[in-house]
């Protein structure tokens, strides 16, 4: 009678007692490390497009927040005055008292406007470089929701 030959294959992640069972388990890592590269590498651009995204939101973001936060009591009542002087002005001339309101709001826009131009300087001047991951991510899940928020009224 021919002897048998037993043997074990002692390795870190078990004991084998064929090279076939070693075979199929390094096959097995093998194809699970490989479906974790494409998921990594599918990761990796998901995030560049998203930073991406995000960058082209915060300059968007910056520009309109400066044109809808910074407005002082006095932009909005300007405004207002504009609006209802031209609406007035379809309908019949403007007497000289309210040709020279019209002259005053609108030099006291134009007032705003430079200093709005002033301060969106300022706020371009900060790299967005400096900003950090968890800012990106807060900045976008903001937007997000004032998007959702918008869509919904």
């Amino acid at each position: 009678m021919s002897e048998t030959k037993l043997f074990v294959i002692k390795t870190k992640a078990g004991n084998f007692k064929s090279f076939k069972e070693l075979q199929e388990y390094c096959d097995k890592q093998y194809e699970t490390l490989e479906l974790a590269l494409i998921d990594n590498k599918r990761l990796q651009e998901e995030n560049e497009n998203v930073r991406e995204l995000l960058k082209k939101s915060i300059e968007a973001l910056e520009t309109k927040r400066i044109e809808t936060i910074i407005k002082t009591p006095a932009e909005v009542a300007c405004e207002m005055q504009l609006r209802r002087l031209e609406r007035e002005a379809l309908a019949r001339d403007l007497t000289l008292e309210e040709a020279k309101k019209l002259d005053i709001f609108i030099k006291n826009l134009r007032f705003f406007e430079n200093d709005k131009k002033t301060l969106e300087c300022k706020l371009s001047n900060k790299k967005l470089l400096d900003i950090t991951d968890s800012e990106l991510m807060e900045i976008a899940s903001k937007a997000i929701k004032d998007k959702n928020d918008d869509g919904s009224s």
